[in-house]
């Protein structure tokens, strides 16, 4: 996962939160307090920089927040039917991967290509 859509999908604060948990993990951190100047000057070096995938997963984890796949194969980030599967972000993106969450996040919904369905 691509920096930006990190920041697309949970925001600022999240990552700024667990980019202190790791070592590793502080470059994000460092990126999200000067975010500003680094989209002011599309920094493209960090924008696409490729997240490490452990602290994507760490982030992802811990986003309070859910989308919803409809058996009609749309996943939701609202509740369709009763039958909607609720699904973390964690869930969709170990699933589907991060341009499906990424894009149910931008647009509200998007399809998706379920095992077994059509």
């Amino acid at each position: 996962m691509k920096f930006w859509q990190l920041l697309s999908i949970v925001g600022e604060e999240l990552i700024a939160q667990k980019s202190s948990l790791d070592p590793s993990w502080n470059q994000y951190g460092v990126w999200v307090k000067s975010l500003p100047e680094i989209v002011g000057v599309q920094d493209r070096e960090k924008l696409d920089a490729l997240v490490q995938k452990d602290f994507v997963v760490s982030v992802l984890g811990a986003a309070e927040r859910f989308c919803y796949l409809g058996e009609d194969g749309q996943l939701r980030s609202w509740i369709f039917a009763p039958a909607d599967e609720k699904m973390s972000f964690l869930d969709v993106f170990e699933k589907f991967g991060e341009n499906v969450l990424e894009e149910v996040c931008e647009r509200g919904s998007t399809r998706v290509r379920v095992p077994g369905g059509n």
